[in-house]
């Protein structure tokens, strides 16, 4: 399982792990769609409890959660 490394700064989150950037978000994205902030949160949680791997996959049947 790859650990991927989760940054939360004031304006972006972005996932990435060895293989580089898995997906991201900008605030302007979570201004514009407040929705979004639900997925983001899944995004973390996958990513952490199941790797990146797992978070991989999930995007993949999510396409609208990719940049």
């Amino acid at each position: 399982m790859s650990k991927p490394v989760v940054f939360i700064g004031y304006d972006c989150i972005f996932i990435a792990d060895n293989e580089g950037e898995i997906v991201s978000w900008d605030s302007a994205e979570w201004h514009e769609d407040p929705d979004i902030i639900v997925p983001i949160t899944e995004a973390i949680r996958l990513a952490l409890t199941e790797g990146a791997e797992a978070l991989r996959e999930h995007l993949q049947q999510q396409k609208h959660l990719l940049k």
